[in-house]
């Protein structure tokens, strides 16, 4: 069985800024959804905490 696995990383700054996108030029999703699911991990993560 063959298992693929593919990273990405938004990278902010302090103040929510994006300062760096990586997709890896193969992904299956634009710069704007990475960062919008970044957003949306970050938010529900300040909400746990």
């Amino acid at each position: 069985m063959l298992e693929l696995s593919t990273f990405y990383s938004v990278v902010f700054s302090p103040d929510g800024e994006v300062l760096a996108v990586d997709n890896e030029d193969i992904s299956a999703y634009s710069e704007e959804e990475l960062t919008r699911l970044a957003e949306e991990i970050l938010s529900e993560k300040k909400k746990k905490v």
